[in-house]
């Protein structure tokens, strides 16, 4: 009874806390290594939102995005403040909180190009979906 009691607790609290959210996360970083040659590597990942957990995403070619998401409501909208860093190594490449417009809403992409002094541009694109209002 029990164990009945504390599944139920749980289902009830997982669906009605806050809503089913998973980010996709799609990273592109493109380096120049000659003239010519540009090497491209790319990531992308599925995750489902907690709140206060960052989104850590390390990729082979040594960047590092690290994401925390914030939910907050505008007119009644939520929608959530992106904050993060964007690491080669130790070396910070970009805060994403330091972007004008950092605002993710729900189904809307949310796009960031980033450009490096060593010839780089990253671009991270995030997409919020609401698994309980998916068909």
């Amino acid at each position: 009874m029990l164990k009945a009691l504390i599944t139920i607790s749980l289902l009830f609290f997982l669906s009605s806390a806050s809503a089913i959210t998973q980010i996709n996360i799609n990273i592109i970083n493109r380096k120049g290594i000659d003239n010519n040659l540009v090497l491209t590597n790319e990531h992308h990942s599925a995750n489902f939102y907690e709140q206060g957990k960052p989104i850590v995403i390390n990729m082979k070619n040594g960047i590092r995005v690290e994401l925390k998401l914030l939910v907050k409501k505008s007119k009644g909208k939520p929608f959530f403040e992106i904050d993060g860093v964007v690491q080669e190594g130790k070396r910070i490449i970009a805060k994403l909180d330091e972007i004008n417009d950092s605002k993710l809403f729900y189904n809307v992409k949310k796009k960031f190009t980033l450009e490096d002094n060593n010839e780089q541009v990253i671009e991270i694109s995030i997409t919020a979906i609401d698994l309980r209002k998916r068909k």
